[in-house]
């Protein structure tokens, strides 16, 4: 988007008087309504007008002065501010638009940007300003009345929440809007009475059913809303009756997904209803409803693909241009297609510093709590996924952030960024270099449970910040990097955070610094070239997400990888150790295997191989890397409980070693006050000839640091090629080796003669510390070597093992 022309930021400027005439207007017909004073319906007042201010300064400028402000306790953002980047915001929007619109192919489209994730009329009036055709959705009387009252224009607000009430709906209807979404006959049946009993014409109504989204995977669910006309199919029979008596056509269909879906069935599912709907009302009415309305639900940041493993935007927005141009197809019709994009656009455009009033150090009684993974500052994930550690410390902070100030930290768990405010200016404090410490961060309120932190089963789990140095002078702050929901809070002792500055950036954004989704969206020409015909998606390996031929080729591609080019395996057979005929079924089979128990992990993850404009499932499997949790207890006894035909045989010297030098794991983490495992062990990796998998590999690593639980990351390389990989991933060290030319068997040395051409040829176990803090109290060894050996005596079975399995 091009810099906000002087005449459109003056038009903004001037929002308030701008918009009286609309305020009037909505004020006079509130009064026509009733005797009862519908004054308290307008949220926004001149009170809170002063409380927002409209800058032409760049975002960082802004920052950096106001939080200068901070230091005088008579400024208004002693206790904090919000910051709104509008520029930024209406560019999320348009870039969001667009991919849309490219993907769908439609001209006839409207986003009508969801009004809940942030109520700045500001921002509103804003979209307005550039855009006068700009559509809303709302779902409370209140949002009716502030959308109305800054001008919008009623035919392009929709009602979207389902719960709506008689004073709702008739209200709205008085103010001018009449598109309502609804999931039960009864609802729609008392809307219909509702338009009889207040006297509103029905047949000008538009009314939107609302689907059910099963199967989506997400990290919030919006189970609770829409109709499962599969499991109730009576349901759709009496809604299309309904309407077919009162004379009224269903207008559309209207869906949501939910917030970080983690799967492409949840479309397959919400479009066959959809044409399921359209067969209906055809054969019932010879018509078929001209809307689709997408929803949302696509994530404020990327953080949800990244440690989640949940759909990112594009792909989410390219599917959906594939299911509508089969109901295109089928229908033979132009549909009007809307969106209900809320966090998305504005999500990255905005963020909340707030003060930090107190400080302390206390001793942590109890020795081990749950902490929110190790993300960057910064962060915003939805969910709360958590660990225990030891802690013998933790960090008490009071801030103006809790959540009676922002409620959406039910939902979401927040990574701030620490500023360090002096005489000297404003400085960003680097996690990297300090010492992480369990932190709770409490607001201001008198309530005990009113805290930042996220919670789980009532029980706050800990976020790791540095400690802060309360000697330096100056004071510190909090940035929450999010404008989305963060105005959605109470208040207690008149505590809230309707008492904070609200500021509106209009200067022009950085085109080199453009981050998501505008990143992910705007990907570079030569990758949207026409001539590349093959895309590649990287999917989590769980049977939800793959079709059962692309689990059976990732199978394969390990399988294959190791039998015929694991560095052992292939010097066992070079040397005539073991022989293919005899083994590489057996071990084929066992590989399978392996890929099944990782499976359920969650954090394994393959990569596609798919014809440019087809579907995932007609993609390829190329690349593939499995890895499964393991507790302590898991590391089986030795020797290992393989198959009677097993316990002679020299390949049986291969899992052997690999428990050995995990049972060299346990041992280690038996000594440890804070321990290393639940462990997320990398088993298995492979790719096709001529595909790369390291970016696939640092995929899996940013799952295993936002899944739950895990206290370390790890990996048993056995080759060159693997512990290049294994290298690759930040943070790792080498903490276990086994020289080849040490693992005996039988007495003698088989793998005696492998060379690298780089380094000593070994097994090397690499590992990724995640414990909490006192990891660096007790830090994990490096490079100490482990002895493999094996023998057969020791591993022949009794007599009546022999007898039992005879």
């Amino acid at each position: 988007m091009e810099h906000i022309s002087s005449a459109i930021f003056n038009d903004i400027q001037n929002y308030w008087n701008n918009s009286k005439d609309s305020r009037e207007q909505v004020a006079k017909k509130l009064d026509s309504l009733s005797d009862e004073d519908l004054s308290m319906l307008f949220k926004f007042d001149e009170t809170r007008k002063k409380l927002n201010h409209i800058v032409e300064s760049s975002h960082g400028e802004l920052l950096n002065e106001l939080l200068l402000k901070m230091s005088s306790p008579f400024s208004p953002e002693h206790n904090g501010f919000y910051l709104l980047d509008i520029v930024r915001a209406l560019e999320n929007e348009r870039a969001i638009e667009s991919a849309i619109k490219r993907e769908v192919n439609v001209a006839n489209f409207k986003q009508m940007a969801a009004f809940k994730t942030n109520h700045s009329l500001i921002l509103q009036y804003a979209r307005l300003a550039s855009r006068p055709d700009a559509g809303l959705e709302v779902a409370s009387l209140p949002e009716v009345v502030e959308s109305c009252s800054i001008g919008f224009k009623p035919e392009n607000i929709v009602f979207a929440n389902t719960t709506i009430n008689e004073r709702e709906f008739v209200i709205s209807c008085k103010l001018g809007v009449y598109t309502y979404c609804f999931d039960r006959p009864n609802k729609l049946s008392t809307m219909i009475e509702w338009c009889k009993k207040h006297d509103i014409d029905r047949k000008n109504m538009r009314f939107i059913l609302r689907l059910a989204t099963p199967y989506a995977g997400a990290s919030v669910s919006m189970g609770r809303f829409g109709v499962y006309i599969t499991k109730n199919p009576k349901a759709l029979k009496q809604i299309l009756h309904l309407l077919h008596e009162n004379a009224i056509q269903l207008a559309g269909v209207s869906f949501h997904i939910g917030i970080g879906a983690s799967n492409f069935f949840v479309y397959d599912n919400v479009f066959s209803f959809i044409a399921q709907i359209f067969r209906a009302t055809q054969e019932l009415g010879n018509y078929i409803p001209d809307i689709v309305n997408i929803g949302g639900g696509f994530e404020m940041t990327d953080a949800g693909y990244r440690f989640r493993g949940n759909l990112s935007i594009d792909e989410q927005i390219s599917r959906i241009g594939k299911e509508m141009s089969k109901l295109e197809e089928e229908f033979d019709k132009k549909f009007e297609v809307w969106s209900e994009v809320g966090q998305a656009y504005v999500g990255t455009a905005g963020s909340v510093v707030v003060r930090v009033d107190y400080s302390e150090i206390r001793e942590n009684p109890n020795r081990v709590v749950s902490v929110s993974p190790e993300l960057e500052p910064g962060t915003t994930l939805w969910g709360h996924p958590s660990k225990e550690v030891f802690a013998v410390r933790e960090q008490h902070l009071i801030t103006q952030a809790g959540d009676w100030t922002f409620g959406i930290v039910r939902h979401l768990t927040m990574y701030p960024e620490i500023w360090h405010i002096s005489d000297d200016g404003a400085e960003k404090i680097d996690f990297s270099s300090k010492e992480m410490i369990p932190t709770l961060i409490f607001g201001k309120t008198c309530d005990s449970t009113d805290i930042l932190n996220p919670k789980r089963d009532s029980r706050p789990i800990r976020i790791l910040l540095p400690k802060l140095d309360t000697d330096k002078k100056g004071f510190f702050v909090l940035r929450l990097c999010s404008a989305a929901y963060m105005d959605t809070g109470g208040e207690f002792n008149w505590q809230s955070s309707t008492n904070l500055p609200v500021y509106h950036c209009l200067a022009e954004s950085d085109k080199q610094n453009q981050g998501y989704p505008i990143s992910v969206l705007n990907r570079p020409a030569d990758e949207k070239s026409e001539d590349i015909e093959w895309e590649y998606h990287d999917r989590v390996l769980r049977r939800n997400a793959l079709t059962s031929d692309q689990i059976h080729q990732a199978k394969c591609l390990i399988a294959e990888q190791f039998v015929n080019r694991e560095q052992m395996i292939s010097w066992l057979k070079s040397t005539g150790k073991i022989t293919p005929e005899s083994d590489d079924s057996t071990l084929t089979y066992l590989f399978w295997e392996k890929v099944e128990e990782c499976m359920e992990s969650g954090l394994s993850m393959v990569r596609l191989k798919v014809p440019k404009g087809k579907q995932e499932t007609e993609g390829t499997v190329v690349g593939a890397i499995t890895v499964k949790v393991i507790n302590a207890e898991d590391i089986p006894k030795l020797p290992l409980n393989l198959v009677l035909d097993w316990e002679r045989r020299v390949a049986r010297v291969i899992f052997e070693a690999e428990v050995i030098v995990l049972d060299a794991c346990r041992r280690i983490n038996g000594n440890l006050k804070e321990k290393i495992f639940p462990m997320a062990y990398t088993a298995m990796a492979a790719n096709t000839k001529g595909e790369n998998i390291l970016t696939l590999l640092a995929k899996v690593h940013e799952l295993v640091k936002g899944a739950p639980d895990l206290k370390s990351f790890a990996c048993l390389a056995t080759g060159e090629g693997s512990a290049y990989m294994a290298k690759s991933v930040p943070g790792i060290v080498k903490m276990l080796h086994v020289p080849y030319d040490s693992v005996n068997y039988c007495g003698e040395r088989i793998f005696s003669g492998i060379k690298f051409r780089s380094g000593p040829a070994e097994l090397g176990f690499y590992i990724i510390d995640m414990r909490g803090p006192y990891k660096l109290e007790e830090p994990l060894p490096t490079n100490r070597e482990v002895d493999v050996n094996v023998w057969d005596d020791s591993y022949l079975p009794s007599d009546d093992t022999w007898k039992a399995s005879s």
